[in-house]
């Protein structure tokens, strides 16, 4: 029996781009251990579809961002579920405006950039800690302006 996977290092750097690809490699511990059960502000960086024993997910690389405006890149798998409006997969496709036709495939891409808001859960699953996305909603508009019937603008501030 061998104790451990033999790995193809190039293949694994090739797929998995460095952080720091300078002559020497930092890794930054994030300023927080972990996301606490909150919403965040988050902007979607990569969208991809992968497949994990033998299951297609969809691989959100996402900058979240707390209330004190820490940032820190987190990486989420959502199961694709069309049937449950309650589900993050569908929740994350309409608020994106994403959701693609009946027949027709998910553009992938067109989640990258969207700006989002998730409400993170963290549960633990036999012994191990998972942050899942619980909801996904619009980001409100910092500012509303009404048009006054004398002509004026009125500006509102949605706190």
């Amino acid at each position: 029996m061998v104790p451990f996977k033999k790995i193809n290092s190039a293949k694994v750097n090739a797929e998995q781009p460095l952080v720091n690809a300078g002559s020497s490699l930092s890794l930054v511990r994030p300023l927080q251990d972990f996301l606490k059960d909150d919403k965040y502000v988050s902007e979607i960086n990569e969208a991809t579809v992968v497949e994990i024993n033998g299951k297609l997910l969809l691989k959100l690389v996402v900058t979240v961002t707390d209330k004190d405006d820490y940032e820190q890149t987190e990486t989420f798998l959502l199961k694709p579920d069309y049937r449950h409006p309650s589900s993050s997969y569908f929740k994350l496709l309409e608020v994106t405006g994403c959701m693609p036709g009946r027949g027709e495939s998910l553009d992938v891409d067109s989640l990258v950039g969207q700006e989002v808001i998730l409400s993170l859960k963290t549960v633990t699953k036999n012994g191990n800690v998972y942050t899942n996305i619980d909801n996904v909603e619009a980001v409100p508009d910092e500012e509303a302006v009404t048009e006054e019937a004398d002509g004026s603008e009125t500006v509102e501030s949605e706190e």
